[in-house]
């Protein structure tokens, strides 16, 4: 089970060995190098620890077990202190597509929601278009600022914003979808889109997953309580619509899964769309938007 924990002097040692091991594995991703911070002394990384420790800054540790396997931290913006930055974002390879850097990008912006900071900014180098993704998938924007990047001549830096609202309430909208055999709905899910389970209630039954970032619930049916199932209704008169980035791998990796093709992704007015049927009787329009 992966835990997140702020930063504490106790993890001075931990905190440098994963902060050199991102230096070496993305060194681009970074404004500092290996080079200069394997320079530091014990001192210089006790005094890091140290700043990240303060009221209006924040450095989170992710756990496995007693091994760290991801960091990120939040700073106040010097030009604008009612912005906070996101920094220091890494996830160990081992531990990539499992929701875990959603976790630390939210701890972050909960906790500079906490402190009434108005925005969360970031800097992404131009060559990552991957974390590119990642950051629009959780809300941020390109703010159309963009920067040298100190290490290499060649590549450049988009800064990306997402704006913290005032009220603590936010407006979303969900699905929820009725299915006989939760437990085999959950793991086709997973291995059809790779989703993520975020939340089930105890004994099952009930939960929310989670694709890169968009959220859906999965429950068994209970004719009961007037929730049904397709098979039992024999069809479903909604279809879910999930936009990637790639519609014609995520529809092959669903039908791989168990899935049935409707129609294969094609282009029509402006869009990429493909459909599928899953074994539970939901229809899922897979698709990216091409203008």
């Amino acid at each position: 089970m992966i835990i997140l924990k702020p930063i504490s002097l106790e993890d001075v040692v931990h905190y440098k060995a994963i902060r050199l091991r991102a230096l070496l594995d993305t060194p681009s991703a970074f404004g500092s190098t290996y080079a200069k911070e394997s320079q530091l002394t014990d001192a210089d990384w006790q005094r890091r620890v140290g700043q990240w420790n303060g009221d209006r800054s924040i450095c989170f540790l992710a756990w496995d077990g007693d091994q760290p396997c991801g960091i990120a931290a939040g700073a106040p913006d010097e030009a604008n202190p009612l912005q906070v930055y996101l920094l220091s974002m890494w996830v160990a390879p081992t531990h990539r597509r499992r929701g875990m850097g959603r976790m630390l990008v939210n701890a972050i912006f909960d906790w500079a929601k906490e402190k009434k900071f108005s925005a969360l900014c970031l800097d992404v180098t131009c060559n990552n278009q991957a974390a590119i993704r990642f950051y629009e998938q959780l809300g941020f924007t390109k703010t159309g600022v963009t920067k040298p990047y100190p290490n290499d001549p060649d590549l450049w830096e988009f800064e990306m914003t997402r704006a913290i609202a005032s009220t603590d309430f936010t407006t979303r909208i969900t699905a929820t979808l009725a299915v006989r055999d939760w437990p085999a709905a959950m793991k086709f899910y997973k291995a059809a889109f790779g989703a993520v389970e975020t939340y089930s209630v105890p004994g099952g039954g009930v939960g929310q997953l989670s694709i890169h970032g968009a959220d859906f619930w999965v429950a068994e049916e209970s004719p009961q309580h007037e929730n049904f199932s397709p098979e039992s209704l024999g069809g479903c008169s909604v279809r879910m619509l999930l936009m990637v980035e790639n519609p014609a791998a995520i529809l092959a990796q669903a039908v791989a899964a168990g899935a049935k093709e409707i129609y294969p992704v094609s282009e029509a007015h402006g869009w990429q769309i493909g459909r599928i049927v899953d074994p539970f009787g939901h229809h899922w329009e897979i698709a990216r938007q091409l203008s």
